[in-house]
């Protein structure tokens, strides 16, 4: 890949993640009143949540560095101290609470988005191998 075309992607890459965790922060940080009673299962809402997280936070990573073993811890640590912290920060909020329940779901999903992002990068690559033949 070029030089320009790499810099658009790492580009895109970073606003992508601005966008989604500034709308995940938004998201868990409303009032309960403001979303009503959830209708969901907040666990699920939390694993996805984090998922998409950490596979927008490992794509920045890998338009900026090498994608291995490091760079692999550097996103899960990014994501579960983040999680730790969402948590924490929701407790003052009327209607929020900071569970350990809930951080489970978002480090089990920050996995999920890391595994997700390898294997999409792992194709992405076999595709390029294959059409250089």
């Amino acid at each position: 890949m070029n030089a320009e075309k790499h810099r658009w992607l790492m580009l895109l890459a970073l606003a992508m993640l601005l966008v989604y965790w500034g709308a995940l922060f938004t998201g868990t940080h409303l009032p309960n009143y403001a979303t009503g009673p959830a209708r969901y299962n907040d666990k699920t809402a939390h694993y996805v949540g984090y998922a998409g997280l950490a596979f927008l936070l490992s794509f920045v990573s890998a338009t900026r560095r090498r994608w291995n073993g490091r760079a692999i811890l550097l996103v899960l640590a990014t994501t579960s101290t983040y999680a730790m912290v969402d948590e924490l920060s929701q407790i003052p909020i009327p209607g929020r609470s900071g569970e350990l329940g809930d951080w489970i779901a978002d480090f089990l999903g920050s996995i999920s988005g890391i595994l997700a992002f390898s294997f999409v990068l792992a194709a992405v690559k076999a595709l390029r191998e294959r059409k250089k033949r």
